[in-house]
């Protein structure tokens, strides 16, 4: 292929060095040359080459400048500027989600300290979520070594949708030109993906929330705001009416025309209501006063925590009780799919819960037509070795007041003990030798006291007991003249 002025070979590679307007500038200053490097040496890529200095100078007359060549994207550096520019300085951050968001990206910064972003593939993720469940193969630990204790399912799944979303935002402001130009991973035809979409990720089906209010704890509620706060029972009753979340309710506060932008809508939809919220009630204190409910109508805690969220859970389970088909339930919630509604709605217990007590009653006449068990007497027990009733004065001293299945009486814990015997003479051997032992020191115990004697007392014989007779760890005896 003919040679063309501004491409060259270096080192194998096809470089680009070209003057973009005059050598020097007006003010006297050297205007630098552009430079990019096309890949290898080759055919396609000196054409390629051709082509993108063609477009480059078009540009330049049309008055846009060129982009530089893209440089490496440290993984610490990444999410510095994601956390800037997503999350501190983003207005409506709280100062917990802000907490929780540099916990997070700090354990990128630790298991990835020296990485680039352009080559952090889905093998690299998959082998940071083995790190994370508490995984102590080499090649999951980190370069410094650092352990992790275990977390659940769904701490990790919220870790790597964060790590997706910072792909995400830095691919769209790399678009803008507001930073970068940054290397991104990218596939064999050079197209940018986000690596985290091809990870395998753990189901969440049995950590779904499935939290609704119950009619018996609804009623602790009303009576807890009509004493303390009636304003929070208003808020309570918009949200399980509309089905908004609290953002979405802080911000028609006061407005007879209820509409507005969902705050968790990527589309930007506008949503109606058919409901006055012209009273315009405090919102003020509010998570001290939601604590303060959730603690009096024991809502707070353990397995009854209650999140303001669960409002939202329960308008829909109260939808679908009073008649109201999925689909139904789907618009007003504005879900996307038919999926995610269906996992809001958690009337399967009230659904099913006539059925269970027909099943239970029916059984209940079942039970009825078998005999009675004979009264058991409380002083005695089953053996789990022979299966007899025997009294407790059969067992060991430990086993007569366990379950029958799982004690033994003495005479099937002998014939165990006899049965292990024959299946491994080491045990045997070592029980002789105890035995040995105990039978010496009991005639050591036995003999006459010599402590303080004079040399007219009798010389006593010498009793030892040789190594190989002795269980591991028994000192030597023995008895010499003195």
């Amino acid at each position: 292929m003919r040679k063309t002025p501004g491409i060259y070979e270096d080192d194998g590679y096809t470089r680009i060095r070209i003057w973009l307007g005059p050598k020097r500038n007006l003010d006297g200053s050297i205007n630098k040359p552009y430079r990019r490097s096309m890949g290898c040496w080759c055919n396609e890529h000196i054409q390629e080459a051709k082509n993108h200095i063609d477009r480059t100078r078009e540009n330049f007359r049309k008055g846009l400048k060129p982009t530089p060549e893209p440089a490496p994207l440290a993984i610490s550096t990444a999410c510095d500027i994601y956390h800037n520019r997503h999350w501190a300085k983003k207005r409506g951050r709280t100062a917990e989600a802000i907490r929780n968001m540099t916990s997070k990206l700090k354990l990128f910064r630790i298991y990835w300290p020296t990485s680039a972003i352009h080559n952090l593939l889905p093998v690299e993720i998959e082998r940071y979520l083995a790190w994370r469940k508490g995984s102590k193969r080499p090649e999951d630990q980190p370069v410094t070594g650092v352990t992790c204790e275990p977390v659940s399912e769904g701490t990790v799944d919220n870790e790597l949708n964060i790590l997706s979303s910072m792909f995400g935002m830095i691919e769209k402001w790399q678009e803008r030109r507001e930073i970068g130009p940054y290397l991104l991973p990218t596939n064999t035809h050079g197209v940018p993906f986000n690596p985290v979409k091809f990870v395998e990720r753990d189901s969440l089906i049995g950590t779904k929330r499935e939290r609704i209010a119950s009619r018996d704890e609804l009623i602790k509620v009303k009576e807890f705001c009509d004493a303390k706060d009636p304003d929070m029972l208003i808020m309570i009753e918009r949200a399980i009416c509309t089905g908004l979340r609290k953002t979405d309710l802080e911000k028609v506060n006061g407005l007879k025309d209820v509409r507005g932008i969902l705050s968790k809508s990527k589309e930007k939809k506008l949503f109606r209501m058919p409901i006055d919220f012209s009273l315009r009630i405090n919102y003020k204190n509010f998570d001290r006063r939601w604590d303060a409910l959730r603690k009096a109508c024991d809502m707070l805690e353990g397995e009854k925590r209650f999140v303001w969220h669960d409002w939202r859970h329960t308008a829909a389970t109260m939808l679908s009780l009073l008649g109201f088909s999925d689909e139904d339930v789907q618009k007003f919630l504005d879900h996307s799919s038919l999926r995610q509604t269906q996992d809001y709605i958690n009337s399967g217990k009230e659904r099913l819960r006539p059925h269970v007590e027909g099943l239970q009653g029916h059984l209940a006449e079942v039970w009825k037509e078998a005999r009675p068990a004979t009264p058991r007497d409380p002083t005695k027990k089953v053996c789990r070795g022979c299966g007899e009733l025997k009294p407790f004065s059969e067992y060991g001293k430990h086993s007569a007041f366990k379950s029958g299945l799982d004690s033994r009486c003495k005479a099937c814990n002998y014939k165990r003990l006899v049965e292990q015997r024959k299946r491994n003479p080491a045990i045997r051997e070592k029980e002789y030798a105890q035995k040995r032992f105990r039978a010496v020191s009991s005639a050591v115990e036995h003999l006459p006291h010599t402590e303080g004697a004079t040399g007219s007392n009798p010389v006593l014989p010498t009793i030892s007991i040789e190594a190989s007779s002795v269980p591991n760890g028994v000192p030597k005896i023995g008895v010499g003249a003195q």
